[in-house]
């Protein structure tokens, strides 16, 4: 028997029974690995889905990326089958509570050298706080086409997007156009 399943336990199925595919477990420690050695990561935030598999790639991530060194900066989680990561995102970046941020606001008197120093003129133009190198978000290309044009929507720029093998597929490109650049994920047969 060969099996097409990601899943961890096939004992059940016979001494003769084959995986064709990375388990969950394998593909995080690849992940842990290559931002630890390759990318040079520190602090990784997950973004992930509200479902038994988003939980079960936490519960790794989790022991995998201690192991390797990582922090995990944050965890945000949305619904399973979201399609709106807004919210998620702008906690992630501090933005979702922009009155608390009121001093970063330039006063309405400010002068060059204020304004140069780095106030913004309205709330709505806060800058999102990233404190993190890496974004890890361990959902299918369908889901994560939808996350990746979010990122510059809400002007969050310069960190890596870093999934598993659900996103291995032309809906990454179909659903998140230019934004799916530069993305990163781990599969057997890449």
């Amino acid at each position: 028997v060969i099996s097409l399943a990601a899943r961890e336990d096939l004992k059940g199925y016979g001494n003769y029974t084959f995986r064709s595919v990375l388990t969950i477990e394998d593909q995080i420690k690849a992940v842990a690995e290559f931002l630890k050695e390759q990318l040079e990561s520190k602090r990784v935030a997950i973004l992930l889905p509200d479902s038994t598999y988003g939980w079960d790639v936490m519960d790794r991530a989790r022991t995998e990326f201690a192991s390797a060194g990582l922090e995990i900066a944050d965890v945000q989680i949305y619904p399973a089958n979201g399609t709106d990561f807004k919210d998620q995102l702008r906690r992630m970046t501090r933005l979702d509570q922009p009155k608390l941020r009121r001093d970063e606001v330039c006063a309405k008197n400010a002068d060059a050298a204020q304004v140069a120093a780095g106030c913004v003129k309205k709330l709505a133009d806060l800058k999102p706080i990233v404190d993190f190198d890496t974004l890890f978000v361990p959902d299918f290309a369908d889901t994560a086409g939808l996350v990746l044009p979010t990122l510059p929507y809400l002007r969050i720029y310069g960190i890596q997007v870093v999934g598993l093998s659900g996103m291995n597929s032309t809906k990454l490109i179909e659903r998140a156009g230019d934004s799916s650049e530069g993305t990163i994920f781990v599969d057997s047969f890449v």
